[in-house]
């Protein structure tokens, strides 16, 4: 090529360097914004976030920082938790609404087991999963905080004793915050044998295992699934189950996923059945998070409708049905225990997240706050009481509680502390939940 054709050919390259850039110069005005360059589902899911936000006044909701979350982008290192692939797919997947429906998650998980009964009938090649191990999860000392190698455990968020417990067979449950139900008949051995019970328990995340007092043979157990603890991953569950033999199977109680009320969704923080009759059920409802997994991202601690309002339900149909019967006196985490007075089963005690412990003399029309929490307001929100009642020789009743506080960013955990008292079951003045 000449000398002059190639000075040609250069000169026409830098003029159309030159056109494209003052092309982008002219054009690049008109475009949206960063804030404004998303799919509609972006927008909704936005929307919806300042909505959960504003309304609810809730920690563990997404950030009231929404629109950053929703917008910025960058490498992934230097993406917030709500702000990666994760969450686009959930909020494309669920468009054009802006939360998946509960019920879309219970139709898949129905649809799943369904094809996998499919699978397996009259096939004899049908594929059975057994465990290769590890039996003991063993952390090695290099990689422990003390140098020194440990048994490792998640963390066990519930356990129920049998009313047959004796030295030489002792039952007993636990259920753990991600590891399901696991039940072992000599508790009290050295080494006691485990079983994991997952037949008909569609969550893995357990929140509460309570056995029938009216069952002395102690094989009606209920398992309320949905961690309470109010951490980061304490994963939101699927209702309410039952098992009469022991865990063997389970069902869900109607109740507790119907079409108009659900706690699919929320996380139980306690349960208890009414001694004399067994069809009364006490259930305390909490807030949990839905979506919660390995990769963070479109978790929600705000679930669409018909999810259950946080507080206090009853029913007296075995858990057909329930009804809401105390707002926990406004608590935004929710009511964590429940128990009634051992002589009188009209006399309720609940404590309640950020509102200490409440008793209602008049099985739950009106009540009376006789703890108040440790530290009752923002930002943690997660003042916590415990408590145990039992009746006292004299008439009286003994209450011991205790109360703590869940650690938060940039807040001090405080130490426990616990109380003791006693109570004349004498009617007190009560003050309208």
């Amino acid at each position: 090529m000449s000398r002059p054709a190639q000075r040609s050919l250069i000169v026409s390259a830098l003029a159309a360097l030159v056109f494209i850039a003052v092309i982008a110069l002219i054009v690049a005005p008109s475009l949206p914004s960063r804030h404004s360059f998303r799919s509609p589902s972006y927008r909704a899911a936005l929307e919806n976030a300042n909505r959960e936000t504003g309304r609810m006044g809730d920690p563990g909701a997404i950030s009231s920082s929404a629109e950053d979350i929703f917008t910025t982008r960058g490498q992934e290192s230097d993406r917030d938790p709500d702000n990666n692939p994760a969450i686009e797919q959930a909020v494309n997947r669920a468009y054009p609404l802006t939360q998946i429906p509960i019920a879309y998650t219970q139709a898949a998980a129905a649809t799943f087991t369904k094809l996998k009964a499919q699978s397996n009938h009259g096939n004899q090649n049908a594929l059975n999963w057994y465990l290769l191990g590890p039996t003991y999860a063993i952390q090695p000392g290099i990689l422990s905080f003390n140098g020194t190698q440990y048994i490792a455990s998640g963390r066990v968020t519930a356990m129920a004793i049998a009313p047959t417990c004796a030295p030489n067979q002792c039952r007993l449950w636990v259920g753990a915050a991600g590891g399901g139900v696991w039940r072992t008949d000599n508790a009290l051995a050295g080494s006691p044998t485990w079983v994991f019970l997952a037949n008909g328990i569609t969550s893995n995340a357990i929140g509460v295992l309570y056995v029938d007092p009216n069952d002395s043979a102690g094989n009606t157990i209920y398992a309320g699934t949905g961690e309470p603890n109010a951490s980061a991953d304490s994963e939101a569950g699927t209702g309410v189950f039952k098992s009469t033999d022991g865990g063997n199977t389970w069902t869900v109680l109607p109740g507790t996923v119907s079409s108009t009320l659900t706690f699919f969704g929320r996380a139980i923080g306690s349960i208890v059945v009414k001694p004399g009759s067994p069809n009364t059920i006490y259930v305390g409802v909490d807030r949990a998070i839905r979506g919660a997994t390995s990769v963070n991202g479109g978790a929600t601690s705000t679930p669409p409708p018909p999810v259950a309002a946080l507080g206090l339900y009853v029913s007296s149909d075995g858990g057909n049905t329930f009804n809401f019967l105390w707002n926990g006196n406004g608590t935004v985490r929710g009511v964590n225990q429940v128990a009634l007075d051992p002589t009188n089963s009209s006399t309720i005690y609940a404590a309640a997240f950020q509102q200490g412990i409440w008793r209602s003399t008049d099985a739950g029309t009106t009540w009376m706050q006789i703890f108040a929490p440790g530290s009752p307001g923002a930002p943690s929100f997660t003042d916590r009481s415990e408590f145990a009642v039992a009746a006292l020789a004299n008439g009286k009743r003994g209450c011991m509680s205790g109360t703590a506080r869940s650690a938060q960013a940039g807040l001090a955990l405080p130490s426990a502390k616990y109380f003791a008292a006693t109570m004349s079951p004498l009617r007190p003045q009560h003050s309208n939940p």
